[in-house]
């Protein structure tokens, strides 16, 4: 399976000094795609997932009330306008063979001793 894309990652903290504030994390993917190949090689088959592009956004809001209190918000947003997935059964049957073979790697090893 090959996955290809672009991605940004920005990371931005105001901190004042009435400990009020944000955090801020956006992450950016760009052409994004996937596709199953048995090479390396650049191929002009159907991939698996068309390129796409997506944004999620994080914001951590801290306010000062005038009361001395703190005051906190959480602020997720995801943005993406479409995606377009495109299997067969070969696919399925690709993916689910390297699921399973990663799962059974993660498995602990136990040793049975006589």
């Amino acid at each position: 399976v090959q996955v290809s894309t672009n991605v940004s990652i920005i990371f931005q903290s105001i901190e004042n000094a009435n400990a009020s504030g944000s955090k801020t994390l956006h992450i950016s993917i760009d052409d994004f795609s996937s596709e199953i190949k048995s090479n390396f090689e650049h191929s002009s088959g159907l991939p698996i997932i068309d390129p796409f592009a997506a944004d999620f956004r994080s914001v951590y809001l801290t306010e000062a009330t005038s009361e001395g209190s703190i005051f906190v918000s959480q602020d997720f947003s995801l943005d993406c306008e479409s995606i377009r997935c495109r299997v067969t059964p070969h696919d399925i049957r690709v993916v689910s063979s390297i699921f399973r073979k990663t799962i059974d790697k993660l498995q602990p090893t136990t040793k049975v001793t006589p």
